[in-house]
């Protein structure tokens, strides 16, 4: 396990290199906010627009992580213990971690963010646009917590038992073990390490179900307004925060309107794993490294382009794509679909996101923003499709999901796919935008997001990247043809230049021979005249001595036969190496065109693949077994042959090719100035009725742009007037409480007086004792009102209009607490008032006993 995590830690820093970024920020006391969102929070670092930054995050339930069985990382321990004052994250005074109150830190949410970081040129009103390129765990284990009367069935009994169950995850294979189920067979390897929880059951790092990881950070977003305070990190709003959507996985892209200076980016909360709603309030909790490309839009560029790219749409299906990314970017500035909550794009769909404590108002307000925001993007580009008829297609291809029900504001997401949307901004067709389907209606189209296949370095799907490889690969392919050309054209040299070498062996050898037969005509003939001749029997010295023994015909036969076959052998090398040569190029141009050609033309060029290593197979078996000067010059000429009709039907192919590339290249010309002709004139009447309609929308925005301006004002006056509000009443609170305080302390000092001064010695211990209960009693209910008030704080952040009814609430409680406090000393002074007059008749009575035996006494002196 160690191992796989050092190589998955290797393998992101290797990534983190490759990539460029400028700024990598770890988490430490100083890098994280905890349990929050504020405009307040410094930057921790700050990149430029375009740059991508790498964030390491944490993750860990406090004081429900058995340190001592699983590797906690020394940034998480040091955040825990400046937060928490203790290193495992247990709150000082929890005597047993098993029954801890849930643990803030002294924070309004249990999250931990990285960051935050500021985008230079990033300004309120901007868009910042978050590119999600990787998102990789880092530690071999996560967590999954169930909180006390919280989650989707946390109102039952028998699903508000609290506990945490930490599970191992596997890092090289992207995988993660629940600790339950099945046990694992004897035999399969499986070694059981049972490991203890907060709730007691029993786990191990083997048994159990295994399932795959799906990555994601739960936690996205920039500042929220500076009016809003700090917001805790519990609740989903318009900044982000906690999303907990599961769609933005790698390669998705999330956007945020920015409400402060620089943006001031931050993310965290990963979560290994997790299903749509989130039901027990936990995820597969676990530290996660990312890597983001954060970009600033800006409104005033995207007003100047949009008016410039009217009409790309209709330039063709090859500029689709790229012209619906440039309309989705516009569209977010547009005054009737301005970016307010965060919206996303993934590879196959748009995603808007709407958070609320009713589900059926989340949905209509996801669904509404949906319907603006793709009627902003078909206007955009030049589109005449309404916003009903938009309504209509989303009841027809979209997806409505239940993001989560656990984050008091509960959360829906809506996707629509842009295969869809691309028909109505490009007018491309069905088989270009679903270049892939299966004629199978039943056939699951969800597109795969998460860690598989994405892992380090992924950036997801990017079409002019992949574009460029293409092209890369085509220029590739073409260079190598070339040079097999050039070898091809080597081969034929070398073939020429060796045929011309043996010819002229064979004729130096002929005239060699006719030599030498001349030679010994000539010697029979001169006879001994020739030998009495000093100067003809030195040169004939000399002849032997270069020649030798004249040879025979036999001789003269057998070195023909050599040099021979020694060609036909350098033939036949020269013949397979073009063969080869020919295979190699014609096999990785049929894997190149995998992707394009049809199954007829992969048939076709593999049957002319193999009917071209039949023909070299039958060219090479004759050479390779000549032993005749016939054999060889039957060799000679095949390969003449052979080499001409290659030529020839090279040339004819060529030349059809051409031919038909110029019929080709005419029709389309002539396609092209009709097309042109049409769209001239369908363009002259679009503009005028353009011109009539930008008239009137201009007019429509302006008016919508004035109204939507009052309208925010009046939230944001309303907003403050509501924080003051707050701030009052909670003003007011602590004043009452320390009013309530000093007033029960001089109750009891005063009761101490009187006790004091009117009891005995045994009732003064008794009330010594009375008193200490007393005041236990006080501290307890002293915390007890510290723990509700500091409850009641937080349920008025999140529900502010039940503050009128707890303070009425509150108030009842204590008038009957007075109410109960005052008759209780009412009774008591009675019960002493009572104790006082039988201490009085008894003293007076046995006064009078007293006086009486005086008198009898003083009368029986007297007798």
């Amino acid at each position: 396990m160690r191992s796989a995590l050092a190589a998955s830690l290797a393998l992101s820093l290797a990534a983190a290199a490759a990539s460029g970024a400028d700024v990598v920020v770890r988490p430490s006391p100083e890098t994280v906010h905890f349990g929050g969102w504020s405009a307040r929070y410094p930057a921790v670092a700050e990149v430029n627009s375009g740059d991508v930054v790498h964030l390491w995050t944490v993750s860990g339930e406090p004081g429900g992580i058995p340190m001592d069985e699983w590797d906690v990382p020394r940034e998480l321990r040091s955040i825990w213990a400046k937060r928490c004052g203790a290193e495992d994250g247990t709150q000082p005074g929890c005597l047993d971690r098993t029954h801890c109150p849930v643990p803030n830190c002294g924070a309004p949410g249990p999250h931990v963010m990285t960051g935050p970081v500021a985008v230079h040129g990033a300004e309120p009103g901007d868009v910042l646009k978050v590119e999600i390129l990787t998102a990789d765990p880092w530690v071999d284990w996560g967590w999954n917590a169930i909180r006390r009367g919280k989650g989707a069935l946390g109102n039952l009994p028998e699903f508000d038992e609290p506990g945490t169950i930490v599970m191992p995850i596997d890092l090289a294979k992207r995988t993660a073990r629940m600790p339950w189920g099945i046990a694992a067979k004897e035999g399969d390897g499986a070694k059981a390490e049972p490991s203890e929880t907060t709730n007691g059951e029993s786990q191990s790092r083997e048994h159990g179900v295994e399932f795959p990881l799906n990555c994601f950070f739960g936690q996205m977003g920039v500042a929220p307004a500076p009016n809003l305070g700090e917001i805790s990190s519990i609740q989903p709003g318009p900044h982000g925060g906690n999303l907990d959507n599961k769609d933005l996985a790698p390669g998705s892209v999330v956007y945020f309107k920015v409400n402060v200076p620089g943006a001031m980016f931050s993310a965290g909360d990963g979560h290994g794993a997790q299903g749509d709603g989130e039901f027990c309030v936990t995820a597969l909790e676990t530290s996660m490294h990312g890597r983001f490309r954060l970009t600033v839009l800006k409104a005033a560029a995207s007003g100047a382009e949009m008016g410039a790219e009217r009409g790309v749409a209709e330039r063709g299906a090859d500029e689709g794509s790229s012209t619906l990314a440039s309309s989705t970017e516009r569209s977010m500035f547009h005054p009737r679909s301005a970016l307010t909550t965060p919206r996303a794009t993934t590879r196959s769909h748009l995603v808007t996101m709407a958070f609320h404590e009713s589900l059926d108002v989340a949905e209509r307000d996801a669904l509404l923003d949906m319907v603006r925001w793709l009627h902003a993007i078909v206007q955009s580009a030049a589109g005449s499709v309404t916003e009903t008829q938009l309504y209509r297609a989303a009841s027809l291809v979209a997806d409505m999901r239940v993001t989560q029900v656990v984050n008091v504001k509960k959360g829906i997401h809506l996707r629509f796919p842009k295969a869809v949307l691309e028909g109505f901004v490009a007018g491309t067709s069905y088989e270009t935008r679903y270049p892939n389907r299966s004629n199978n209606p039943n056939e699951a189209e969800d597109e795969a997001v998460g860690c598989e296949g994405l892992g380090f370095g992924s950036e997801g799907l990017d079409a002019e990247k992949l574009l460029a490889e293409i092209d890369a690969e085509k220029a590739r392919v073409e260079k190598e043809i070339a040079s097999v050309g050039a070898e091809i054209d080597e081969i034929a040299r070398l073939l020429a230049t060796a045929e011309l070498g043996l010819t002229a062996a064979m004729e130096q050898e002929e005239n060699s021979e006719m030599r030498r037969s001349r030679d010994r005509t000539r010697e029979g003939a001169d006879g001994d005249g020739a030998d009495s001749s000093g100067g003809a029997k030195v040169n004939d010295d000399e002849h032997e001595n270069d020649c030798g023994e004249t040879p025979d015909e036999e001789t003269v036969l057998k070195y023909f036969a050599e040099k021979g076959r020694k060609f036909v052998d350098m033939n036949a090398d020269l013949v397979t190496q073009l063969a080869d040569i020919e295979r190699r190029v014609y096999e990785e141009a049929v894997a190149f065109m995998e992707d394009e050609a049809t199954e007829e033309e992969k048939e076709e060029a593999k049957e002319w693949l193999a009917a071209r290593r039949g023909e070299r197979e039958d060219e090479g078996s004759n050479p390779a077994g000549g032993e005749t000067d016939e054999d060889e010059e039957v060799v000679f000429a095949q390969g003449r042959e052979a080499k001409e009709r290659d030529e020839e039907k090279r040339k004819e192919q060529a030349a059809a090719a051409a031919a038909a590339e110029d019929e080709r290249r005419r029709a389309e010309e002539a396609e092209e100035a009709e097309r042109r002709e049409t769209e001239e004139a369908a363009e002259a009447e679009r503009r005028e009725a353009e011109a009539a309609e930008a008239e009137r929308r201009r007019a429509e925005e302006e008016e919508e742009a004035r109204r939507k301006a009052e309208e925010e004002e009046a939230a944001r006056r309303k907003a403050q007037e509501e924080e003051a509000a707050r701030r009052k009443a909670e003003e007011e609170e602590a004043a009452e409480a320390a009013r309530l305080k000093a007033e029960e302390e001089q109750e009891a000092r005063r009761k101490a007086e009187e006790e004091e001064a009117a009891r005995l010695k045994a009732e003064e211990e008794e009330a010594t004792r009375r008193k200490a209960e007393e005041e236990e009693e006080a501290a307890r209910r002293d915390a007890e009102e510290r723990a509700r008030l500091a409850e009641e704080k937080e349920a008025i952040r999140i529900l502010e209009e039940e503050a009128a009814k707890r303070a009425k609430r509150r108030e009842e409680a204590r008038a009957r607490e007075e109410a109960a406090a005052a008759e209780a000393a009412e009774a008591e002074r009675a019960r002493r008032r009572e104790e006082d007059r039988v201490r009085q008749e008894a003293a007076e009575k046995k006064k009078e006993e007293n006086e009486q035996e005086e008198t009898e006494k003083k009368e029986e002196n007297e007798q």
